[in-house]
């Protein structure tokens, strides 16, 4: 699907970064994923120098560098979340970022923001990225309050 996608928009870096999140946790694929994020980078990269600065723009770049070990990782996510700060889907992609890079105290800290800003828990529950975070303890408390708390709005 999203080779035909590209078919008709070749510039795309989120649908070329989907393609690599595709490639990334395909068995198999794991380098062609990270050959496809890099070509997603230079075309956020071109992206952010033509069209301006956007905050998922840059949380989605900063989620590339992550994953291609690039130095700018964390440059990019905390200028997405200044332009941004209550952004729950920047919050969520900055939250992905610093779990990739092992920073996982501010990881969990942008989830809580995150989720507080009623972002879907399950969306959070499914992602592949975060499957090392779910096993941690502090996840895991974190998700239960969301959980808990839903559970009792819904009352």
């Amino acid at each position: 699907m999203y080779e035909w996608a590209l078919e008709y928009n070749p510039t795309d870096y989120s649908t070329v970064g989907a393609i690599g999140a595709a490639q990334y946790w395909t068995e198999g694929q794991r380098e062609q994923g990270i050959v496809s994020y890099r070509e997603a980078a230079r075309l956020a990269e071109e992206a952010l120098r033509t069209g301006g600065e956007s905050a998922l723009l840059l949380a989605d770049l900063s989620g590339y560098y992550a994953v291609i070990g690039h130095d700018s990782t964390v440059t990019m996510a905390e200028r997405a979340l200044k332009l941004e700060p209550g952004n729950a889907d920047v919050l969520f992609r900055a939250a992905m970022t610093y779990e990739h890079i092992g920073k996982r105290p501010k990881a969990l800290a942008l989830l809580r923001t995150c989720l507080q800003s009623k972002f879907s828990v399950q969306h959070v529950e499914n992602e592949p990225f975060l499957a090392e975070l779910r096993k941690d303890v502090r996840y895991q408390r974190l998700i239960n309050g969301f959980l808990h708390s839903e559970a009792c709005e819904d009352l």
